[in-house]
């Protein structure tokens, strides 16, 4: 049985055994590689080859086109400026491969464990590096979000301990709380870990990785780890970072969250 200890701390120490939970409340996660433009990428005879090399995980193709963002005096407005990208999909379209001229990235809406993940992952960055060949990446990031239906019996101060819930479960008198996040961001080493927590109300989504809406207040944990330090397109390098990004994601669950939370998605304590 794994080990159940709660972290007394959300960084260092020793690394925390993951515990499988089959009603996880992840709702999506990824992993995304940003390196300098190669044009050819969008060309269809030049990513090709690397359709074949991963074909058989992602048989669905589809291309679309993103819009930049331009900063003004008004925040973000969008710009004339669009991206192609490729996405490489599986039949249930659970699992995706996104290929952009900058960068390329690994989604999942049906995570199962950290070595799943990774493996998946050195699959495309190794298909990435045969194929495509960037010299250097110069961004590396992973992120996990995790969101809780708060319309069950059980309530929020239960599942998740009292530096993360906040004002959500305070008496407010004759108020009622409607929405409250907390952003945050760690220095650990040369990356960071921005961080977003709190209630979201019904039918809301901050941003579109999210999902869908909910039809009730939801409770969210945002956990983004990132590093800017350039280094050479080596496929074991990326994965090396990855995981232990990752494990510091988890450490950081497993502090914020209470073993009834576990218990209830389904983990045998």
């Amino acid at each position: 049985m794994p080990a159940t200890v709660q972290p007394a701390l959300p960084f260092g120490g020793d690394p925390v055994a993951e515990i499988p939970l089959p009603k996880t409340p992840l709702i999506v996660v990824i992993a995304q590689v940003r390196f300098p433009a190669i044009t050819s990428i969008s060309r269809e005879d030049f990513i090709g080859p690397f359709q074949e090399r991963i074909r058989s995980r992602y048989p669905v193709l589809r291309q679309e086109h993103e819009m930049g963002l331009l900063v003004g005096p008004k925040g973000f407005v969008p710009s004339a400026a669009t991206t192609q990208v490729w996405r490489f999909q599986d039949k249930a379209d659970t699992w995706r491969v996104s290929l952009a001229p900058e960068f390329v990235a690994l989604d999942t809406s049906a995570y199962v464990s950290r070595a799943d993940f990774l493996s998946r992952l050195g699959e495309v960055l190794q298909a990435v590096a045969d194929v495509i060949s960037p010299a250097t990446f110069d961004r590396l990031g992973v992120r996990y979000v995790d969101r809780l239906r708060l319309d069950g019996p059980t309530d929020l101060g239960e599942l998740v301990r009292p530096e993360i819930y906040g004002v959500a479960t305070s008496d407010l008198g004759t108020a009622q709380l409607i929405h409250s996040v907390c952003d945050a961001e760690f220095s650990i080493e040369d990356a960071i870990l921005h961080g977003r927590w709190g209630v979201v109300p019904p039918n809301v989504v901050l941003e579109p990785l999210h999902r869908r809406a909910l039809p009730v207040a939801s409770w969210l944990l945002d956990l983004d780890m990132y590093t800017l330090k350039a280094d050479d397109f080596n496929p074991q390098t990326v994965l090396r970072r990855t995981e232990a990004f990752t494990k510091t994601i988890y450490r950081f669950f497993r502090w914020a969250v209470r073993d009834k939370l576990l218990r209830e998605a389904g983990g045998e304590l």
